[in-house]
């Protein structure tokens, strides 16, 4: 714009130096066959009046476009049905430009033409922007964008644009050719009185010629800058963000309404006042007074991000968590033009990661409670367990037989429901201590917690007959006593489900996976259906009777619980009558850390 200016002020003033008192002269020349020549003029700008009005409704026809456009764009981005009125007063503007066209191009066959297809382009374009719109009134911004993405708006618009300039061109033509046939009447005038009336007329066109062409390239110039100017406004004022430009000199020249309802500070009164006084940020560390980002972002000229522990202070004193990100601003020539800073209100975040820590920490008490109550609870029935069980073994062993035989079977039922209490308040003692203090996670050689676990089933493994194969175990990240009793866990196990139909063979090994070992501890028994895999991993869950396999029902909780205090997970998978396969994964151990060597 501004080299469109220089160019028109430079040419203007040497046409005027030298042309103004040519025209002079030539005009005290002319006056001879002024008669004549001003019916011919007459009857040229009649012709130039005709010509000017279709470009001028024709490039109505486009702005109606672009403002109908605008008004879409407006709606789709905030929803809200005031800027739609350009929209709305687009479509009977349009029609009656088209109508304007159909009077001035009358009898000119290929004009109507191209008239009517650039009417079928409007009207198709016309569609697309109701389609958006309603699609933005039901389903939402992002439908809307899908189709504004397709470019088929922009399609439409393009080859109306083409369209345009074609019709353009031929009233350039005509234009044109009407000028030279005047040009041509006005000569015969001039070869037939005065010559120099031919110098004057070419004076007067040139210097209209090359105005019009300069103040052309002047208006396109504004109204493009306009157009941009007033998009960029309506983006920065509907977005969920607060705005704030500032010049180099830290006064605010454009204040957005979110920053205003943040703030507290009306536009006007903003404008024009420091940033810093404008918006007061504050750390919320210690309440001290922390630097406007978008000072900073000048003196430093780079972006500068206070995305947390900041709170802005409004005009009345409320305090708001913001995240608050300056950067500076540049103009073509790479100078410092001002600043422009977003302040995004962050408060529910805020509120919901303090209740996310509050039921956290709610949670982590809740489940200290839990353990601290299995614990004590399991630890206290241990004495009046014994009280019982003690003397019902001693009246077993001492009465068996010598009473009738219901009394030994209503002993026998008593001794065993004491032992199978007993069994499970050891299992939960296990289970409790498991998270509680307990000596720290070090490398430990999964081979030597499989070889003490091993030893604790020496008697059930040399009773079935059953075959362990294992391969070369890995160093681990573990507590080598919950590591064994993980692994005495799952194969005692599977030596409880054997398939009574073959010796059991169990097979244990393990493999790298990251910065994990993934075990298996793989068996050929009864297997479990898929629909229980979850379940068997919680507490006290059974899937056979006692009568049919012996247990609590809290061993695989218990190994579940184990893997998960270090860190990995666990999983079955299994063939119902072909067996079954527990998968854990446990952290590899520490680089430089010492294997532990500590008897189990």
């Amino acid at each position: 714009m501004d080299k469109a200016v220089k160019r028109f002020s430079s040419t203007a003033s040497s046409w005027v130096g030298w042309g103004l008192p040519l025209i002079a002269v030539l005009m005290l020349i002319t006056a001879g066959i002024g008669a004549f020549g001003t019916m011919s003029l007459y009857d040229s700008e009649a012709q130039v009046q005709h010509s000017n009005e279709i470009r001028s409704s024709l490039g109505q026809l486009l702005a109606l476009a672009r403002d109908a456009e605008t008004g879409q764009r407006g709606f789709v981005i905030t929803g809200r049905d005031e800027y739609l009125e350009p929209y709305s007063d687009a479509a009977p503007q349009i029609a009656r430009e088209f109508d304007r066209l159909s009077s001035l191009l009358k009898g000119d066959v290929r004009q109507e033409q191209r008239l009517a297809k650039l009417r079928a382009l409007m009207d198709r374009k016309h569609q697309e922007l109701a389609k958006v719109i309603d699609m933005r009134r039901t389903q939402g911004f992002e439908a809307a964008q899908a189709i504004i993405m397709t470019d088929t708006g922009k399609a439409f618009m393009d080859q109306a644009r083409a369209t345009v300039a074609e019709m353009e061109d031929h009233v350039e033509k005509q234009l044109a050719a009407r000028q030279a046939n005047a040009r041509r009447i006005r000569d015969l005038a001039v070869l037939s009185g005065l010559a120099s009336g031919v110098l004057t007329l070419l004076v007067y066109a040139s210097f209209g010629y090359v105005a019009r062409r300069l103040l052309g390239d002047l208006a396109e110039s504004a109204r493009s800058l306009f157009d941009q100017k007033e998009l960029l406004e309506v983006t920065l004022a509907s977005i969920g963000d607060g705005v704030v430009a500032t010049d180099i000199d830290g006064r605010v020249t454009f204040f957005n309404r979110v920053a205003q309802a943040l703030s507290g500070w009306r536009g006007e009164e903003a404008l024009g006042r420091p940033v810093g006084d404008i918006l007061r940020l504050e750390r919320t560390s210690d309440d001290s007074v922390a630097e406007n980002p978008a000072i900073t972002a000048m003196r430093e000229r780079r972006s500068v991000d206070h995305s947390s522990g900041v709170v802005l202070v409004g005009q009345d004193g409320q305090r708001t968590h913001v995240d608050a990100n300056g950067a500076p601003t540049f103009d073509p020539e790479d100078r410092l033009v001002g600043s422009v800073l977003v302040l995004h209100d962050v408060t529910e975040r805020e509120r919901a990661e303090r209740q996310i820590r509050q039921r956290t920490e709610e949670l982590a008490r809740s489940n200290r409670d839990l353990e601290q109550f299995a614990y004590v609870a399991s630890h206290d029935l241990q004495e009046p367990l014994r009280a019982v069980a003690g003397p019902l073994q001693l009246l077993q062993r001492r009465y068996q037989g010598q009473l009738d035989a219901r009394a030994d079977e209503f002993i026998g039922h008593a001794v065993d429901g004491a032992t199978r209490m007993q069994t499970l308040i050891d299992d939960l003692l296990s289970y409790s201590r498991v998270g509680r203090l307990e000596d720290p996670k070090q490398a430990v050689p999964a081979e030597q917690a499989l070889e003490f676990a091993l030893k604790n089933l020496a008697v059930v493994i040399d009773e079935t007959g059953a075959q362990i194969e294992h391969e070369a175990l890995p160093v681990v990240q573990a507590i080598s006593s919950q590591l064994a009793l993980l692994f005495q866990n799952l194969i005692g196990n599977a030596i409880k489900f054997r398939s009574k139909e073959r010796t059991p063979v169990i097979r244990v090994r393990a493999e790298p996976l990251g910065r994990e070992w993934r075990f298996l501890v793989a068996d050929n028994g009864i297997g479990i259906s898929e629909q229980y895999f979850e379940r068997i991993f919680v507490i006290f869950q059974r899937l056979h009777t006692r009568r049919e396999y012996p247990g609590t029902g809290l061993g695989l909780a218990l190994c579940k619980r184990i893997v998960e205090h270090h860190g990995g997970k666990i999983w079955v998978e299994s063939t119902p009558g072909e067996g079954t396969t527990f998968y854990f994964t446990v952290p590899r151990a520490a680089a430089g850390e010492r294997i532990a060597t500590r008897s189990q």
